[in-house]
């Protein structure tokens, strides 16, 4: 079963609100040579490295050549609204160095009832081989719709099929008795089981809840907070 448990932040520890370390800086516009050059591709040919030169054209930020005015503004538009999402490597190592910083407090016992990131035991004690194969069933929970799913894995193969049906959860299941929303997802399951003839058979079914919890066990454990 599930219990609600509070916790209230106190004395963080979080790097985010540490007065010492401050944001990154906004990014600076993205200049004009940082567009993949003629010579770039001379230079990739010459090390008989096409793949990778095409792969750095594919993940390198490029606008469309305005034909006319009015393209010309929105273009200049978009450039204004990207401008904000572009981060310097300085900036995604601060990230990444941040990220780290927290998790590892998340993993502290001291740090992690005030951490941000509270890395909180799985129990999982077994991860994919590869060789899966069969017929399994999904539930996803989240802040807003519930998700039903039949996955079939193809022996030998890499091939995935899904099927999926998703319900919206309304407030007043969100914020009710707990008994209400697993009894919504009881029956929303049942449906679907039912839809794609697959009552009178045993699945194995995995369960994203996305919701911190602490766990006692692989199958048990408390609502950290909703």
């Amino acid at each position: 079963m599930l219990k609600i448990r509070s916790r209230a932040r106190s004395n963080s520890h979080s790097l985010l609100e540490q007065n010492d370390l401050l944001l990154p800086c906004p990014p600076a516009p993205t200049p004009a040579n940082s567009y993949v050059s003629p010579s770039f591709l001379e230079n990739a040919m010459n090390y008989n490295n096409i793949m990778q030169a095409a792969e750095s054209i594919l993940m390198t930020p490029t606008l469309p050549s305005p034909d006319s005015i009015k393209d010309k503004g929105k273009i200049d538009q978009l450039k204004k609204l990207c401008q904000d999402f572009m981060l310097t490597d300085e900036q995604l190592k601060h990230i990444e160095k941040r990220m780290v910083t927290e998790v590892n407090w998340g993993l502290g016992k001291e740090t992690n009832p005030t951490s941000n990131i509270k890395s909180y035991i799985t129990y999982v004690s077994e991860l994919p081989t590869g060789r899966e194969h069969g017929r399994y069933l999904a539930l996803d929970l989240g802040g807003t719709n519930f998700r039903a799913i039949l996955i079939e894995l193809e022996a030998g193969s890499a091939s995935i099929k899904m099927k999926s049906a998703k319900h919206p959860v309304s407030a007043q299941l969100m914020q009710g008795p707990g008994e209400h929303l697993f009894n919504f997802m009881a029956d929303k399951l049942r449906e679907f089981m039912i839809d794609h003839e697959l009552l009178g058979q045993k699945y194995k079914l995995g369960f994203t809840f996305s919701f911190p919890t602490i766990q006692h066990s692989i199958s048990s454990a408390d609502l950290a907070n909703w």
